[in-house]
């Protein structure tokens, strides 16, 4: 007897990212998948067979059915990536290379959050880095002997980082740009590094103190202790305790009324509360050891020497 055709919905998630779609069964023989979000493409199908029922005696009504339609929706997504929605997540800064790549010539440093996936060398002259950009990856190139980062692509779909290496070494267009790059950009990595170096400070200290009146307006101090310390040793940082005493004494009255929910809500056995207000508390702590900071006329210099270190 012949099976009326149906249509539901799945979803999975791939790569960090909601992925839906539409199964239309026609009959037990007949499968098509069609992707609807993160975006809309054409629906591809698939048809089983008269030899192949002696396997699955359900056709594509039963678990089988239900595998193949997941395998073809994230076959789907993936296809997808592949194509022009990876210009939307490459960003404008990009160009695009050829018919798949999109670059971005000295791309700077990472944030300090940008999680990387692995690391591995080109040649002897260039090491590349593959970082977690979901849905995508982002791909940094360094310079071997400096240490510094000269070229980005973004929008790369390969999750491992020899399976990306491996891709750039036969791709020989990209080749000859990778090092037409790193060779203009050569004489800057070589100055650069050896300005940090004599100067003994990293890119997140540098920018920290480019960008210092403002992180200090907003009480924001993005490197840890060790960092700072280090700071002051070198001179570029001193501190001040009788720094803004006013707003301090306004912050650390607000610690005091923190500290006394803390002890409310503990002993009401609130700990997921307790433990949100002492996250407050930890902040209002780093915003008063910010106020007591003071950069030095050496700081101002080191700052004003380098371009911003660190881009997204």
């Amino acid at each position: 007897m012949h099976q009326p055709d149906t249509e539901y919905q799945i979803e999975t998630t791939v790569d960090g990212e909601h992925v839906r779609g539409t199964v239309r069964l026609g009959g037990s023989t007949d499968l098509s998948v069609r992707l609807e979000s993160p975006s809309s493409v054409p629906s591809v199908g698939w048809h089983m067979p008269y030899f192949a029922r002696g396997v699955y005696r359900d056709g594509f009504l039963g678990e089988y059915g239900d595998q193949r339609a997941m395998e073809l929706l994230v076959e789907l997504y993936k296809e997808q990536k592949r194509g022009n929605r990876r210009r939307e997540y490459a960003g404008i800064d990009y160009e695009e290379f050829g018919r798949v790549r999109f670059l971005l010539d000295d791309p700077r440093y990472p944030r300090r959050d940008r999680i990387v996936l692995g690391q591995a060398p080109v040649n002897d002259a260039v090491e590349v880095r593959l970082e977690d950009r979901a849905p995508y990856r982002l791909a940094r190139f360094y310079d071997a002997a400096t240490r510094e980062p000269f070229l980005a692509e973004a929008a790369v779909y390969e999750e491992d980082v020899q399976e990306y290496v491996e891709g750039t070494i036969s791709d020989l267009g990209f080749r000859h740009r990778l090092e037409s790059t790193r060779q203009r950009l050569t004489p800057d990595m070589v100055r650069y590094a050896e300005m940090r170096a004599s100067y003994q400070v990293t890119p997140y200290q540098i920018d920290f103190l480019r960008q210092f009146a403002r992180l200090w307006r907003a009480g924001d101090v993005p490197l840890d202790t060790a960092e700072i310390d280090h700071l002051m040793e070198r001179g570029y940082l001193t501190r001040s305790l009788g720094n803004c005493p006013a707003e301090r004494a306004s912050l650390e009255a607000a610690i005091e009324r923190r500290m006394e929910s803390v002890k409310r809500l503990e002993a009401a056995g609130q700990e997921a509360k307790a433990e949100q207000c002492r996250a407050k508390i930890r902040k209002l702590q780093l915003r008063i050891d910010a106020k007591t900071l003071c950069i030095t006329a050496a700081g101002k210099s080191v700052g004003e020497n380098f371009p911003c270190q660190v881009l997204d």
